[in-house]
């Protein structure tokens, strides 16, 4: 066997090994960057309690996680429809609209709202992706993210899309507890500071 030969595939597989272990040690300083900010989160969520005002604390946690072009909150009206309640930049507002007619059209939108988990769609440019996650509790569908990710899916891995599904339910849990504060508030009834 050539000495050299064997040198040279050591090597070859340290320096791979190398990137592998670097690239885990950064998926795991973004998890733990993640779990740092979820205080922050809640205090946002605790802040206001408007629909409008849960949406931009999520859209701010969420923006920690990936880096989006642009992203959006849908809210289900009471006749079930979906309104574009918030959206990060102001100025993507038109783009996402058309993005969200689309999967309409398509049937993507229809699908992610039967899914509990991220859905991935080619955007209509082609050189981006549509990240589209239902915002529900199990007994109701509380409204509908939708982000737009340069790239394709294949480097969304799967702890970041989990992220992204625990702060949507923490989200649908936020605008329950919101309509039952607004309930009590509405029938005289006292809350403690817990509340």
């Amino acid at each position: 066997m050539n000495p050299t030969k064997v040198i040279t595939d050591r090597l070859t597989y340290l320096e791979e090994r190398v990137r592998y272990l670097e690239e885990e040690n950064r998926n795991y300083l973004a998890i733990l960057d993640m779990l740092a900010s979820c205080n922050d989160f809640q205090a946002d969520l605790n802040r206001d309690k408007s629909t409008e005002g849960i949406f931009r604390a999520t859209l701010t946690q969420l923006s920690r996680l990936f880096p989006f072009q642009g992203m959006g909150l849908l809210e289900i009206g009471e006749d079930n429809s979906f309104a574009l309640t918030v959206c990060e930049p102001q100025s993507c507002s038109d783009e996402l609209s058309f993005d969200i007619d689309r999967a309409i059209m398509d049937g993507t939108f229809a699908w992610s709202l039967n899914r509990n988990q991220a859905i991935t769609a080619p955007a209509a440019s082609g050189s981006q992706t549509l990240l589209f996650h239902v915002i529900a509790t199990w007994p109701r569908i509380r409204g509908m993210f939708i982000g737009r990710l340069q790239g394709n899916p294949a480097h969304i891995d799967s702890p970041s899309l989990h992220a992204i599904s625990n702060v949507l339910l923490i989200t649908a849990y936020a605008m329950e507890s919101s309509i039952l504060y607004g309930v009590l508030q509405e029938n005289g009834v006292t809350t403690g500071p817990g509340i």
